[in-house]
């Protein structure tokens, strides 16, 4: 039986930094840090070009997504045969989406949307929405700044206006979310889901240990000799 590869994609503006902390045993791991979008790009488009290295790989595959990568990691499940799919602070379909992401389709806020004024606004909302000690701060700033702009507004853009209004039903998904996320907040959020105790925005970085224990069940042992990360 071919080897189970992980393959983490995270959040909006983020990098594969955020799963640092996360442990994936002997699995291997290959890392799908977000590519320039092109013009007017659409979401299914994105996801295949994204993905396009899963074409031909021999392996059963697991898809993580953090936030904005788990509509991606969604996205990806209906292009390509995936054992699994494990959102991580994010939704399953628009019905989840917070009063601000609507509100930020209908006032069209993406067209606002930089690096610029991530940066001025970050004291403001940082640790409300989880960047708490000043090594998370950094790290997202540094994330951030490594993006573009047509990058962050063409993500905003395609996240507000996401349209699907059901779960995926053609893969199994499994869905952790912290009662103190305020990104995404719990309430909106419907069954099937994991409740993280404490866990915010960003408990993909500071509560890892809580969610190893959870991800080694779903994922399962690895073979003795596995294939090496990407």
């Amino acid at each position: 039986m071919p080897d189970t590869e992980i393959y983490l994609i995270p959040g909006l503006g983020f990098d594969c930094r955020i799963f640092r902390h996360l442990d994936w045993g002997a699995h291997p791991v290959v890392h799908l840090n977000w590519i320039e979008p092109e013009e007017a790009e659409n979401l299914t488009h994105y996801a295949r070009r994204l993905a396009a290295g899963l074409e031909g790989r021999n392996s059963r595959k697991i898809i993580v997504g953090h936030s904005f990568g788990g509509i991606l990691a969604r996205e990806i499940a209906t292009l390509h045969a995936v054992e699994k799919v494990i959102l991580i602070s994010s939704i399953k379909s628009c019905r989840e989406q917070s009063p601000a992401l609507r509100a930020a389709k209908w006032l069209h806020l993406h067209r606002l949307f930089s690096k610029t004024i991530v940066r001025r606004t970050f004291p403001l909302w940082a640790k409300k929405h989880g960047y708490e000690s000043p090594e998370e701060q950094a790290l997202f700033l540094d994330m951030i700044e490594k993006q573009s702009n047509h990058y962050l507004k063409w993500a905003l853009k395609t996240l507000s206006n996401w349209s699907a209004r059901e779960p995926a039903e053609n893969t199994p998904t499994i869905h952790l979310h912290g009662d103190s996320d305020r990104t995404f907040p719990l309430r909106q959020i419907g069954q099937p889901c994991i409740t993280i105790p404490g866990g915010n925005h960003f408990m993909v970085f500071n509560k890892a240990g809580i969610l190893n224990e959870i991800i080694r069940k779903e994922i399962g042992p690895a073979r003795a000799e596995a294939l090496p990360r990407v």
